[in-house]
């Protein structure tokens, strides 16, 4: 959050390594993350006001969203708020900026235009590397052999620019402490949910069905021998989130979510993960150089 002091898990690790981007030094993060800290350090030479200036370009980007329609308001009121809001602004930056700029591709990618995707799907990549699993997912729908081609051929070409970067996110995972089978549960459960709502309410393809069944399932293998499961399973509910808002802004009959049903649902699955975080929160209470609790405003912790 824009306004937060030293709050979120990884805050005081943002600022470090912006720090350390600003000195110049190697910090094995992407190359688009790299460029936008020295844009801002142009104008900006505190670590502290560049990553308040990327939560709150997170902030706006999130309005521009999730505010054009009522359906898309529901959406981010009832899921994207309670699950990716405190994370994208708090703590995951990287991925959550990614995964926004990332949505743009998504939306250009359902309605064919794929040539206006190409700018921000490659620039979402280049801030963080696991918003290619979002874009390959968007071209499901429209799957046919020339999308195939044009698919294989962009992650061609990202393997070819980024291998080295990977084989460096590869190594450093292995460092991370592998999570057991149940990490990350309330997350797959949700997942599934939000694929079933796809499939019975607004009627997705078999195909479609199959692809993003079997990836949440194939996250969930990942994730019981690898901590980069956890972030593909978190990038896949993200895209099923926004798949959702997508519908609102193609078909007119789902501008707004007007069964109170799947309304009621849908708000049981956020509660449901915002309780798990407000868990994980009190948990880690005062725990680490930038914990979530206790929370401060940046002008009590800075000035």
């Amino acid at each position: 959050m824009f306004l937060g002091g030293a709050v979120g898990v990884d805050t005081a690790t943002y600022e470090s390594i912006i720090s350390n981007i600003i000195l110049g030094e190697s910090v094995g993060v992407e190359t688009g993350f790299v460029f936008l800290v020295r844009f801002l350090s142009v104008v900006f030479s505190d670590p502290v006001y560049i990553l308040r200036c990327i939560t709150f370009l997170i902030f706006l980007i999130f309005y521009f969203l999730f505010s054009r329609t009522k359906c898309s308001v529901q959406i981010f009121s009832l899921l994207v708020f309670p699950v990716f809001f405190h994370d994208f602004t708090m703590n995951g930056v990287r991925y959550g900026l990614s995964f926004l700029i990332a949505s743009f591709a998504i939306a250009y990618i359902y309605g064919l235009n794929y040539i206006k995707s190409v700018f921000p799907a490659f620039s979402s990549v280049f801030i963080h590397s696991s918003s290619l699993i979002i874009i390959l997912l968007s071209f499901v729908r429209n799957m046919s052999f020339h999308i195939v081609v044009f698919g294989i051929c962009l992650v061609g070409i990202f393997l070819f620019m980024f291998q080295e970067h990977l084989l460096v996110k590869y190594y450093a995972y292995l460092q991370y402490e592998s999570p057991n089978l149940y990490s990350g549960f309330l997350r797959v459960f949700i997942s599934i949910a939000l694929v079933l709502i796809l499939r019975n309410v607004y009627s997705i393809s078999n195909l479609e069905f199959f692809v993003l069944i079997s990836s949440v399932i194939a996250f969930v293998f990942i994730s019981s021998f690898s901590y980069a499961g956890l972030r593909m399973t978190g990038a896949i509910l993200y895209f099923l989130m926004f798949r959702i808002v997508l519908f609102s802004l193609s078909e007119t009959r789902f501008f707004v979510i007007k069964n109170i049903w799947l309304l009621m649902f849908i708000f049981f699955l956020g509660f449901l993960e915002f309780v798990n975080i407000l868990r994980i929160m009190i948990s880690l209470y005062d725990v680490g150089d930038s914990p979530y609790l206790p929370f401060y405003f940046i002008w009590q912790v800075y000035y």
